[in-house]
C-alpha cells in the first residue's frame, strides 16, 4: 500500500485535480480508514489560510460524493416526489458506520459558518467580478457566475457533501445509516443560522434548495421536533426562572398555593390541554419559519421547481396555525399567475408550462389556504387574460375539490358571477371550456350529496331559462353550455336542470302560436342537452370528481416517495362539512356519486310524450330533420345504457313497491314505488315498441337521397340501436354479451335490417319510364332516371348494412340476406326469359360485385375490431363461393352468367381468402382437398353437373388445346376460376397441403410439380384464353409455394427447373420475333416473383436469381447485335422493364407474403436485401461510367436517341425502382454514395424513375431535419446534466447513449452521415432545383405524379435549408411557378393545390 499521505499532500499542492486513484483503493479494500484521512488532513482542516482549508475540505467532501453518490434533482419532477438516489457502493456501509456520518455531518455543518466567511469575504475582494445587469448575454452573466462560484469553493463542497450525507437514511440494504434526530437539526440550525440566499449566486442557492429537498425526503418526522437556538435558549431561560421562583417560596406559600391550585384544577387542566392543541397545530414552527426566510424572493426558474415541490411536501403533511399558513401563502401566491418565457439559449429546458403545473400543485395542496386563495382568483380572473386567465381557471378547477364545500358556498355568487361572464361572453373557445369546466366542478363541490339543491343552482337554472326563451340567439348556447355543467356535476342538479329545461322547451315546442323556425333550435338543444346526460350514464368512471367531506374513521395514508425510500403520512380528516371558510378546514377527499337515469330520478319521464310527438314531427320535417337525428340519437342512447345498468344492473334504485299482483309483476312494464305521492316508473327511458317506431322513420333517411350530412346523422343515430358505440362487448373481441343479444339486436333484425333489405332487389330488371299514378312518390326519388334510381338505393342501403352490420346477431343475418340476393343476382337466364340488355347485365354485375364488396367490407371491420365469430362463417361460405363462380360457367352453346366474369371471379377470390385466414389448419386441410377434386380432377359436389365428366379442367388447358380458336371465351372462363383456387393456396397454411400432380409423397418433389405445372399454365397458352388474373394468380401461386415449400439450400430439381426456365424463356427469346417481346416480359415479372419468395426467407437462391438479372440483362441492356430495328428497340424495352421489375422484389406492401398468409418471413430481410442490392447497383453504375456517359440533355432524353441507351440509365432506372421500398436507416446510411445517381435520375426518360427519385430526396431532407433538431434537443439536455451533476455524470449519460445506439440499428455507424444529410443537399442544390423546376412542367416524361413530387422535393428544400442558401434560388423558383401552363396553372388540381403550397413555402422565405 503506498503512503496515504504523498497522495493527500499531492493533492492539496494542486497535482491530482480529483481525488488520488490510491486513496480511493485504499479505502474501498479497507486499508485506510476516514479517521487516518482527517488526521492526515488535521493540519490542513485547521489552516489559516483559506485556500489550503478550502482544499482540505474539498478533499472530504469528494469522498462523500465518490462513495454516496446522489441523482441531482430533477427539475420537472411531480410535485410530493423526490428523486430517489443512486445504490452506493456494497462495501460503503463499512466506511462510513454511524459514528463516521454523524463526526462528519457535525463537522460540515459547522464549517458552513466558515464557508460563508469565506464567500463573503471573496465578494468583497478586488477579485469578485463586477455584477451584470440581467439584461447582459447570457454567456457574459454564466461567465460571472463561474467566478463568484470558485470564490464560494467551500460553501459548494460543503453543501454537496450534506447533501450526500443526508441519503443516510438505511431505507436500503446498502445504505448507510446514522444521519438521525440530532443531525437533521444539526443541518436546519446551520443553514438557517448562516445563510442568506439572496447573498449568493443561482447555481449556489440551488444547492441550498437541494439540500432542504432532500432533508424533506427523508427526515420529515425530525424536522418536526426541530427547535432553533433562540427557541432552546428561550426554553432554558424560563426554565431556570421557574426553579429560581420555587426555591424562593416558603412553606406557607406553597400551601397557600396547592390550596389556590386545587381550586382551579379544572381551569388548569382545559388550558393545558388547549396547550397540547395549540402545540400540535404549529408542530415543526421553527423549521416552517426558518425555511420560509430562507426561500423568500427566489426567482431562478431551476429553483422554484425544487421549492414548488418542498412547499407542496411541506403544506400537505404538515398542520400549520394562521401565521404560517399565511406566510406559506405569501412565498407561494405571489409567483401567481406566472408568466415566464426561457429565453433562446435557455440550456435547462425549463418552460412555462412546467412552472405553472408545479405551483398548482403548491396552491392545491391545502384547504387553508382558502380564505386567502378565493379572492386573488377571483381577482386575477376579472383582471387577467389571455394564458393568466388561463392559468387561473385551471387553478381554479384544482383547487375547488380541496378548498371545501364551506368555502365554495362562501365565495359562490361571486364564482358564479365570474364565471358566467366567461361563459356568457367567452372571447375564446379554450377559455369557455376552461371555464365551463371549473362551473362543473364548483357545483359538484357544492351539491354533491346534498338534495334538493337551493341557493346558488336554482338561480343558475333561472338566468339560463331566461336566455333560452330566444333559442337561436348566441346566449342561448351559452344556456345550454351551463345547464351542461349542471347535468355533469351531481344528480340532484341534473335532474333541476333537466327538468327546468325540458319544461320550457316541450311548451315553446308544442305552442302552436311558435314561428317553426324557431323549433329546429329547440330540438337541438334538446339534443345536445341530453347527449350530455348520455355521456354521463355512458362513461360514469371517468364523470366529473367532486369533494365530499367523509364520515369520522381511520387517518388516511397518503404515500410520498423520497429520496431513498417511501415514508408516509397520515392526513386525518374532518366530520364537520360546514366549517367556516377560514383557515380550519380540513383537507377533502375527492370522490363521485353513481349515476344512472334512475338514480338521477327519471328527469325525462314527465315529458315522454312531448319528447316522441316532438320526435316524430322532427323526423318527417325537411326543416328541422338533422336536430331530430342528433335528439334521437341521445335519447336512444340514454334508454339503451339503461338497459345495460340500473335496474337490472349493478346501479339499481330502491322502489317501494306497491301491492301488485303476479301477472303484474312477471309482465314488467310498469313498477311503481312512491315518490311524493307519485307513481314512478321504473325499467328503460323507451319502450322497445316507441324505439323501434322513432327507428323506422330513421332507418327509411338510410336509402333516400337526401345529403350525406342526413344521411350521416341518420347513420350515427343507428349506430346507437346496433350497440356498436354504447355497451356492447364485441368491441374487446367478445361475441355473446352486449349487443349481441340485447333489445338492440333485437330491433336492429326486425326494424333497420327490413328497411334496407327491401331496397335490395333480387336482380335489377328493366324499369318502367312512367310512374303508376297510384303509388306515392317517396320524398327524394323522381329527381333521377330509373334504372340510376334503383341503383343509387343499392348502393346507399350496402353502404349503411356495411356500416351497421357488425354485430354477431344481425351479421349473421346479414350473410345470410346479402349471399342470397348474390345467387339470385348471379343466375342465368332461364330460357323463356326476355333477352336483357347491355345496360342491365352490367347493372347487374355492378350490383352483384357491390354486395361482395360489402360482405369484405364487414369482414375486414370485424376482424380489426377483434371479433371471434368468423371462423363460423368460414366453414361454409369457402364452398358456397366456389359453387357460385362455377354455376355461372356455360358450355360450349350456353352463355356464361355474370357470376363467371373475371371482375367478379376476382372478387370472390379475394373474399374467399379472408374467409380462409379465419379458419384453423384442420378446416383449411379439409377445404383444399374438395379444391383439389374440384379444379384438378373435376369431380365433386362443388362442380356443377353440366360440366362434370372431364369437361372442367382448368390447370389443363394451355397453348396446346386446339380448340383455342374457336372457344376461347368459354375457355377463358374456366381458367380464370382457378383464381380461386390460388387464394386459397395464397391463404392457407404450411399444414394445408397442395395439389398432386405426382404420385410422390415427398412435399418437396410435390411442390416442384406443381411449379412446373403452374408455369407451363401461365406462360404457355394462348393469348386468346390468357387474361390479367390469370397471370396475376399463377404470380401469387408461384411465390407462396416457393416461400413455404422449397427448403433451404434449394434442391436440384428446383434450381434446375429456374436454369432452364430463364435460359428458354427469358434469353432463349432474345433473338426471336417481335411478338415474344411481350412474353419475355411475362416471364421476367414470374422470374422477379419467384425471387420474391425466396427473398422474405432470405435464401441465397434469389441472391443468384437477382445475379441473373444483372448479368444477363443490365450488362448487356447497351448491345447492339439485333439486326432488326423493331427488336433493338424491343430489347432497350425489355432492359428498362427489367430495371422496374425490381420493385417487385422490394416491395413488402402488396400482402402475398405476409405471415397472415402463413409465409415465411425472416427478421430485418429488407435490410438484408438492400445491402446486396444496392452496392450491386452503384458499383455496376460506375462500372461504365467512363465507356459511355449518360447523356443529360432533357431534349435528347425525350427525344429517344441512342445517347441515353447504355447500361448507367439501366442501373439508374433500377436504382429509382428500389428507393420507395429503402427502409430509413438504409437510406441514411447509403444516401452519400447513392446522391450522384440520384441527381441523375431526375432526367431519366421514364416518369416513375423521375418521381421515385424526387420523393427520395424530400424523405432525405426531412429526416435530415429532424435528426438535426434531435440533435439540438440532446445537445441541450446534455447542457442540463452538466450544470446538474458536473461533465462527469453528463459524460456517462453520453457514453450509455452510445452504447444502446449501437445495440439498436448500428446507429453510431450512421450518425456521421446523418448529420450531413441536410448538407448533402444543399452541395448539389443548384443542380436538385434546376431539374425540379423541369420536372414540374407538362412533358413527355413529366406525369402528374412526377410533377407533384417535384414541387414537394422544392417546398422540402425550402422548409429544411437555411435561407442564405435559398436566396440565390428565390426568384427562379417562383417564376417557374407563376408561369403560364405550369404550376399554379396546371391543368391537373392535385399539381395546382401541391404549387400553392409550394409557392407560400418560398414566398414567406426571409433571413
Amino acid at each position: 500500500m503506498a503512503d496515504p499521505s504523498h497522495a493527500i499532500r499531492a493533492y492539496m499542492v494542486g497535482s491530482f485535480q480529483e481525488l488520488p486513484p490510491s486513496i480511493i483503493q485504499d479505502l474501498e479494500n479497507g486499508s485506510l480508514s476516514l479517521l487516518s484521512i482527517v488526521k492526515l488532513l488535521g493540519e490542513s482542516l485547521l489552516d489559516e489560510q483559506d485556500e489550503v482549508r478550502t482544499r482540505a475540505v474539498h478533499f472530504l467532501a469528494d469522498i462523500l460524493a465518490h462513495f454516496l453518490p446522489t441523482n441531482p434533482s430533477n427539475q420537472q419532477r411531480k410535485p410530493l416526489e423526490a428523486t430517489p438516489s443512486q445504490d452506493p457502493p456494497s462495501n460503503t456501509t463499512s466506511i462510513f458506520t454511524p459514528q463516521v456520518v454523524k463526526t462528519l455531518t457535525t463537522f460540515f455543518s459547522e464549517k458552513l459558518s466558515d464557508a460563508v466567511l469565506i464567500a463573503e469575504n471573496f465578494a468583497k475582494s478586488s477579485k469578485a467580478p463586477q455584477p451584470l445587469p440581467a439584461s447582459a448575454p447570457m454567456t457574459k452573466l454564466k461567465e460571472v457566475e463561474q467566478q463568484t462560484i470558485r470564490g464560494s469553493d467551500m460553501l459548494v463542497a460543503c453543501l454537496n457533501a450534506l447533501n450526500c450525507l443526508s441519503a443516510c437514511h438505511g431505507h436500503t440494504p446498502n445504505q448507510p445509516r446514522g444521519f438521525g434526530v440530532v443531525e437533521s437539526h444539526k443541518v436546519s440550525e446551520a443553514l438557517f443560522s448562516n445563510l442568506r440566499t439572496s447573498d449568493h449566486p443561482q447555481s449556489l442557492r440551488f444547492l441550498v434548495y437541494s439540500l432542504l429537498d432532500s432533508l424533506v425526503a427523508h427526515h420529515r418526522s425530525n424536522l418536526k421536533s426541530y427547535k432553533s437556538a433562540a427557541t432552546l435558549a428561550a426554553e432554558a431561560a424560563a426554565m431556570a426562572e421557574d426553579d429560581s421562583d420555587d426555591d424562593a417560596q416558603s412553606p406557607g406559600d406553597q400551601a397557600i398555593t396547592g390550596d389556590k391550585n386545587k381550586e382551579e384544577g379544572e381551569e388548569a387542566m382545559e388550558k393545558k390541554k388547549g396547550s397540547k392543541k395549540e402545540d400540535k397545530a404549529c408542530v415543526g414552527k421553527d423549521f416552517l419559519k426558518g425555511y420560509v426566510k430562507l426561500v423568500s424572493g427566489e426567482k431562478d426558474p431551476r429553483n422554484l421547481m425544487v421549492l414548488f415541490g418542498v412547499d407542496k411536501v411541506l403544506l400537505t403533511e404538515w398542520e400549520m396555525d394562521t401565521e404560517l399558513t399565511e406566510a406559506f401563502f405569501d412565498i407561494t401566491y405571489c409567483y401567481f399567475p406566472i408568466s415566464f418565457r426561457p429565453p433562446p439559449d435557455d440550456p435547462y429546458g425549463i418552460t412555462s408550462d412546467d412552472l405553472k403545473l408545479a405551483l398548482r400543485g403548491v396552491l392545491s395542496s391545502t384547504p387553508s389556504f382558502a380564505p386567502y386563495g378565493y379572492p386573488l382568483l377571483l381577482e386575477k380572473l376579472s383582471a387577467a387574460g389571455g394564458p393568466a386567465k388561463l392559468d387561473t381557471l385551471r387553478t381554479l378547477i384544482a383547487s375547488l375539490p380541496v378548498y371545501g364545500r364551506a368555502a365554495a358556498k362562501a365565495n359562490s355568487k361571486s364564482l358564479w358571477e365570474a364565471l358566467k361572464i366567461e361563459i356568457f361572453h367567452a372571447t375564446d373557445e379554450e377559455t369557455s371550456q376552461l371555464s365551463c369546466r371549473a362551473l362543473t366542478q364548483l357545483v359538484t363541490v357544492m351539491y354533491e350529496g346534498v338534495d334538493p339543491p337551493e341557493g346558488l343552482a336554482p338561480m343558475m337554472v333561472n338566468d339560463c331559462l331566461i336566455e333560452l326563451e330566444e333559442p337561436g340567439k348566441s346566449l342561448a348556447k351559452a344556456a345550454l353550455k351551463v345547464l351542461a355543467c349542471l347535468v355533469k356535476a351531481t344528480r340532484s342538479t341534473a335532474y333541476l336542470a333537466i327538468y327546468a329545461f325540458m319544461d320550457q322547451m316541450m311548451k315553446m315546442f308544442t305552442d302552436p302560436e311558435i314561428d317553426l323556425a324557431v323549433r329546429a333550435p329547440i330540438l337541438a338543444g334538446v339534443g345536445e342537452l341530453l347527449a350530455v346526460l348520455a355521456a354521463v350514464y355512458r362513461n360514469p368512471e371517468g364523470g366529473q370528481s367532486s369533494s365530499k367531506e367523509v364520515t369520522q374513521g381511520p387517518p388516511q395514508t397518503v404515500k410520498l416517495v423520497g429520496g431513498g425510500g417511501v415514508d408516509s403520512i397520515s392526513v386525518q380528516t374532518n366530520t364537520n362539512s360546514d366549517v367556516g371558510s377560514g383557515g380550519g378546514l380540513q383537507a377533502s377527499v375527492v370522490s363521485k356519486e353513481e349515476r344512472s337515469y334512475d338514480l338521477d330520478g327519471r328527469p325525462l319521464d314527465p315529458f315522454l310524450s312531448e319528447l316522441l310527438t316532438s320526435l316524430s314531427n322532427g323526423l318527417r320535417s325537411t326543416s328541422y330533420r338533422r336536430s331530430a337525428l342528433h335528439a334521437f340519437s341521445s335519447v336512444v342512447s340514454i334508454s339503451i345504457l339503461f338497459s345495460t345498468s340500473s335496474p337490472h344492473g349493478s346501479s339499481s334504485v330502491e322502489v317501494e313497491a306497491m301491492d301488485l299482483d303476479e301477472e303484474e309483476r312477471a309482465q314488467g312494464d310498469q313498477v311503481g314505488g312512491k315518490e311524493d305521492g307519485k307513481t314512478r316508473k321504473t325499467g328503460p327511458f323507451l319502450s322497445n315498441e316507441e324505439i323501434s317506431f322513432l327507428t323506422h322513420n330513421v332507418s327509411e333517411m338510410l336509402t333516400l337521397p337526401l345529403g350525406d350530412e342526413v344521411r350521416e346523422e341518420a347513420l350515427c343515430a343507428i349506430e346507437v340501436i346496433s350497440n356498436e358505440r354504447f355497451g356492447g362487448g364485441l368491441t374487446q373481441g367478445a361475441c355473446g354479451a352486449g349487443g349481441a343479444g340485447g333489445e338492440g339486436g333485437k330491433t336492429m333484425e326486425k326494424v333497420v335490417l327490413p328497411v334496407l333489405l327491401e331496397c335490395l332487389p333480387d336482380r335489377i330488371l328493366p324499369q318502367r319510364e312512367e310512374r303508376s299514378s297510384d303509388v306515392t312518390m317517396q320524398e327524394g326519388e323522381g329527381t333521377q332516371p330509373g334504372l340510376e334510381a334503383v341503383k343509387g338505393k343499392i348502393r346507399r342501403s350496402l353502404g349503411a348494412i356495411s356500416r351497421l352490420c357488425l354485430i354477431p346477431q344481425v351479421f349473421d343475418i346479414v350473410v345470410v340476406r346479402l349471399f342470397t340476393k348474390l345467387e339470385l343476382c348471379c343466375n342465368k337466364k332461364s330460357e323463356g326469359e326476355e333477352e336483357e340488355s347491355e345496360e342491365i347485365k352490367e347493372a347487374n354485375k355492378g350490383y352483384a360485385r357491390g354486395i361482395i364488396l360489402t360482405l369484405q367490407t364487414l369482414l375486414d371491420e370485424k376482424k380489426a375490431r377483434g371479433h371471434r365469430d368468423l371462423a363460423r362463417h368460414g366453414q361454409n361460405l369457402p364452398q358456397r363461393i366456389v359453387k357460385l363462380v362455377l354455376s355461372g360457367l356455360g358450355d360450349q352453346v350456353t352463355q356464361a352468367g355474370i357470376s363467371a366474369s373475371q371482375e367478379i371471379v376476382a372478387d370472390c377470390s379475394k373474399l374467399l381468402a379472408t374467409l380462409v385466414r379465419t379458419i384453423d389448419k384442420n378446416r383449411q386441410r379439409g377445404l383444399m382437398e374438395m379444391l383439389e377434386k374440384a379444379f384438378v380432377k373435376g369431380e365433386g359436389d362443388l362442380v356443377p353437373s353440366h360440366l362434370r365428366g372431364g369437361k372442367f379442367r382448368p390447370l389443363e388447358l394451355s397453348a396446346s388445346t386446339e380448340e383455342a380458336d374457336d372457344d376461347y371465351g368459354w375457355m377463358k372462363s374456366i381458367r380464370d376460376t382457378v383464381a380461386l383456387y390460388g387464394a386459397a393456396i395464397v391463404a392457407s397454411c404450411k399444414g394445408a397441403g397442395l395439389p398432386r400432380f405426382t404420385n410422390s409423397d415427398d412435399e418437396t418433389e410435390i411442390a416442384v410439380e406443381l411449379i412446373r405445372r403452374v408455369l407451363g399454365w401461365t406462360l404457355d397458352s394462348s393469348e386468346k384464353i390468357r387474361s390479367e388474373l390469370q397471370i396475376r394468380t399463377g404470380k401469387m401461386i408461384l411465390c407462396t409455394v416457393v416461400n413455404k415449400f422449397i427448403p433451404e439450400p434449394a434442391p436440384v430439381g428446383f434450381t434446375a427447373m429456374l436454369s432452364k426456365f430463364w435460359e428458354e424463356k427469358i434469353v432463349g427469346l432474345e433473338k426471336a420475333t417481335t411478338s415474344s417481346y411481350s412474353k419475355r416480359i411475362m416471364a421476367l415479372q414470374v422470374w422477379m416473383w419467384i425471387a420474391k419468395g425466396l427473398v422474405v426467407r432470405s435464401s441465397k437462391e434469389a441472391e443468384r436469381m437477382l445475379e441473373k438479372v444483372r448479368s444477363d440483362v443490365f450488362e448487356r441492356s447497351g448491345e447492339s447485335n439485333q439486326d432488326d430495328d423493331d427488336q433493338r428497340e424491343d430489347a432497350w424495352k425489355f432492359s428498362k422493364e427489367a430495371a422496374r421489375s425490381l420493385e417487385i422484389v422490394a416491395r413488402s406492401d402488396d400482402g402475398v407474403v405476409s405471415k397472415e398468409n402463413g409465409c415465411i418471413v425472416r427478421l430485418l430481410y429488407k435490410q438484408r436485401l438492400f445491402s446486396y442490392l444496392l452496392p450491386l447497383v452503384i458499383q455496376g453504375y460506375r462500372s461504365h461510367q467512363s465507356k459511355t456517359p449518360t447523356s443529360t440533355d432533357q431534349d435528347e432524353l425525350e427525344s429517344g436517341v441512342s445517347g441515353g441507351r447504355n447500361p448507367q440509365t439501366i442501373y439508374l432506372i433500377s436504382l429509382s425502382s428500389l428507393l420507395p421500398s429503402l427502409p430509413p436507416t438504409t437510406l441514411t446510411s447509403q444516401l452519400s454514395s447513392l446522391f450522384p445517381l440520384l441527381i441523375q435520375s431526375l432526367s431519366l426518360p421514364d416518369p416513375k424513375a423521375r418521381s421515385y427519385s424526387s420523393n427520395t430526396l424530400t424523405i432525405s431532407l426531412e429526416l435530415g431535419k429532424k435528426i438535426r433538431d434531435d440533435r439540438i434537443e440532446k445537445e441541450k439536455e446534455r447542457e442540463v446534466a452538466i450544470k446538474l451533476s458536473g461533465r462527469r455524470v453528463a459524460d456517462q449519460l453520453a457514453s450509455s447513449t452510445s452504447t444502446s445506439d449501437e445495440v439498436e440499428n448500428q446507429k453510431p455507424l450512421q450518425q456521421q452521415e446523418e448529420v450531413d444529410l441536410l448538407a448533402l443537399n444543399e452541395s448539389h442544390l443548384g443542380t436538385i432545383i434546376k431539374r425540379c423546376n423541369q420536372n414540374f412542367e407538362k412533358a413527355r416524361f413529366n406525369s402528374t405524379s412526377t410533377r407533384v413530387s417535384s414541387l414537394r422535393t422544392l417546398t422540402s428544400l425550402a422548409r429544411c435549408l437555411p435561407y442564405q442558401a435559398l436566396r440565390p434560388y428565390k426568384n427562379q423558383v417562383l417564376s417557374g411557378l407563376a408561369s403560364p401552363g405550369r404550376g399554379i396553372d396546371d391543368d391537373k388540381r392535385i399539381v395546382r393545390m401541391a404549387a400553392v403550397d409550394c409557392r407560400d413555402v418560398w414566398y414567406g422565405l426571409e433571413e
